[in-house]
């Protein structure tokens, strides 16, 4: 039970850093395809920034899933 506890903690905690990191990622994503769409030339600085927060997102939440998957295996109940 006590491991359990933890990796829903720790799954919390990756949402509540992942999701503002979307949600620039989405509107950063969103600006970057009108710009591209209006100037009709390379991909912007928008698109660029709008990866690296979608992929930071990533990261973040998966670092700290690990992290509690690391602690509650420490702290099974076995």
């Amino acid at each position: 039970m006590r491991a359990q506890r933890i990796k829903r903690g720790f799954h919390r905690i990756g949402m509540v850093i992942a999701v503002p990191c979307l949600v620039i990622a989405v509107i950063a994503l969103a600006l970057g395809f009108y710009n591209w769409l209006q100037v009709s030339s390379n991909l912007s600085e928008n698109l660029r920034i709008g990866i690296q927060w979608l992929a930071g997102g990533i990261i973040w939440y998966t670092v700290a899933w690990a992290i509690g998957w690391i602690i509650a295996g420490f702290a099974s109940d076995d």
